[in-house]
């Protein structure tokens, strides 16, 4: 059996080499974005319906899930799914998850670039699945609160 350990969104991680144990730096809960009401060509930048920009930030999702039989050797699929305030999934990331004579695995998702259609709560929807199983698991979502203000 698999299961879902925890989920962090944060600007990134480091794995010590002697215990193999990872520090969390910079755990992000929210973004503020501002806009400048003209772009460099003097053009007019303005809210609309179908307003969708990539925000300039890299960090990482990073989970970790458990095994209680390390020795079954399971192997898997992980999903990272975005979702806008709307519920409009945005983008999805797929990676294998391989317990071979392993207890734990952990996973660190770099992501550069997030796309922002407007202001509000966006989840990172995590998902995993046993290979040979159709149904994908959900086991957490996780909130960004992102704040787009036009100056």
């Amino acid at each position: 059996m698999i299961r879902h350990g925890w989920s962090i969104i944060c600007k990134e991680s480091v794995i010590d080499s002697a215990s193999n144990n990872i520090s969390l730096l910079n755990v992000l809960e929210a973004i503020n974005i501002e806009i400048e009401k003209a772009n460099k060509d003097g053009d007019k930048v303005e809210k609309s319906e179908d307003f969708k920009m990539t925000v300039p930030i890299s960090f990482q999702v990073v989970t970790l899930y458990i095994t209680d039989n390390p020795s079954a050797g399971k192997i898997g699929k992980g999903r990272i799914t975005f979702v806008d305030p709307n519920g409009v999934q945005i983008s999805s990331i797929d990676y294998d998850i391989n317990f071979k004579k392993k207890k734990r695995v952990r996973h660190r998702s770099h992501i550069n670039g997030l796309a922002c259609t407007t202001s509000g709560e966006y989840k990172f929807k995590i998902q995993y699945k046993v290979d040979g199983e159709e149904n994908w698991v959900d086991a957490a979502t996780l909130p960004l609160f992102i704040t787009v203000r036009f100056l």
